[in-house]
């Protein structure tokens, strides 16, 4: 067990200091990326065909409204509907043995999400989405983290299906305010982000090269009694 626990910390693997730093950083900037997505990628597709169908070009709203010509929910249902049967699936293939959960988890998300499509239950594009989501929330190195965005994701859903993307920002706003409130041992959780301090920030975001990181000067430095 490591602690204090931090929320950068979350996204840092330990091949990070055996790649280049030019790699890791890619990577880590990937995991963040992934993230935002996550928690981001079906709230907008609500947000979008709900409240703000003017932010997307023409062409793509022609193919989101053919696709959900047939589908009876309005856009919240539909991805909660969604969101649940992939849960189903997760859990289900968890208590399985390895090899019968990795084939219910692949197929039965192909077969029962074709046929949802071709029964008009939802869209093929929605489709796309939610795997695209799934995939996404497996970035980070910590599976804690994994299971932190697949809630989280459902917080920035609801907030986009009652108030669009005015919504989300709400929830964003509120999200950023319970990560700077939190500590973790006495210590601020999105150390090294708030308190900065130019040195720890060396290994957060991007990996530095690591004669640049080997002595931390800042907040993580170990204090001498």
């Amino acid at each position: 067990m490591s602690v204090p626990l931090l929320f950068f910390e979350m996204f840092v693997s330990i091949e990070d200091y055996y790649n280049r730093w030019t790699t890791a950083s890619l990577l880590r900037m990937l995991r963040f990326f992934g993230f935002f997505l996550t928690i981001m990628i079906t709230p907008m597709y609500i947000s979008a065909l709900t409240f703000h169908p003017e932010i997307l070009p023409y062409e793509l709203l022609l193919n989101l409204q053919e696709s959900r010509s047939k589908v009876p929910f309005p856009p919240l249902i539909e991805v909660l509907f969604i969101e649940l049967i992939i849960e189903v699936l997760r859990e289900a293939g968890s208590r399985m043995p390895a090899k019968v959960g990795q084939t219910i988890g692949i197929v039965g998300g192909i077969v029962i999400g074709t046929a949802a499509v071709e029964a008009g239950l939802l869209s093929n594009i929605l489709i796309v989405l939610v795997a695209t989501s799934a995939l996404l929330s497996f970035l980070p190195p910590i599976f804690l983290m994994s299971n932190t965005s697949r809630f989280i994701r459902y917080i920035f859903i609801l907030s986009a299906g009652l108030f669009g993307l005015f919504g989300q920002m709400l929830a964003f706003a509120w999200l950023i305010h319970h990560l700077l409130s939190l500590k973790s041992l006495g210590t601020h959780y999105m150390t090294p982000a708030i308190p900065r301090k130019p040195s720890d920030l060396l290994d957060s975001v991007i990996r530095f090269p690591t004669k640049y990181i080997r002595s931390k000067t800042g907040i993580s430095k170990v204090q001498k009694k």
